[in-house]
């Protein structure tokens, strides 16, 4: 009895002694397939003028949940966006067929000062089935209730207060120094 791979992850049994029934039970392991998964950052400035400076950095965080996307089953990465990589991409590696769901949030633990965090929470459905002709993974992905992942922060800029020295001059021969 001969085993070989066939070069496609399946294995092909041949027999060179006369048999007439063999019975196998082979067991199919898929190579783990990744797809990626975009997030962008916008700044509304509110008319302040206040766009993305050198320093500015958001965090945001990719969890794998369950069904009804209530409870974290656990932490699946982190990507920071700033001025210079505003848009990026979540890596989502998958190796077995199935439905699997996620989240992605921006993590406001510490905001940065002026900005208003946003507070979205993408869910997302990921769909693992393994292609019957040529035995490979293949993934595909739906956000729910919404087209794209775009987080928006809004800057307001901080109350300040302002003390103002000024002369009051009377042109009238009568002039107060007070």
């Amino acid at each position: 009895i001969k085993v070989a791979k066939d070069g496609i992850n399946f294995e092909n049994v041949t027999t060179t002694i006369g048999v007439d029934a063999l019975d196998f039970e082979n067991e199919y392991t898929p190579k783990p397939v990744s797809i990626e998964i975009p997030v962008e950052k916008v700044i509304d400035d509110n008319g302040f003028g206040r766009g993305w400076q050198d320093g500015d950095r958001f965090t945001f965080v990719l969890e794998e949940r369950t069904a009804n996307f209530n409870d974290v089953i656990s932490l699946k990465g982190n990507i920071a966006l700033t001025k210079a990589k505003q848009k990026d991409n979540f890596n989502i590696m998958i190796d077995n067929d199935g439905t699997y769901y996620y989240t992605i949030r921006e993590n406001a633990t510490n905001p940065m000062p002026g900005f208003t965090p946003d507070t979205t929470i993408y869910k997302l459905k990921v769909t693992a089935t393994t292609n019957q002709t040529t035995g490979l993974l293949e993934l595909d992905y739906e956000l729910v209730d919404a087209t794209s992942i775009v987080f928006t922060n809004e800057y307001n800029a901080a109350p300040t207060q302002a003390i103002i020295a000024a002369k009051k001059v009377f042109n009238n021969n009568t002039n107060y120094t007070d």
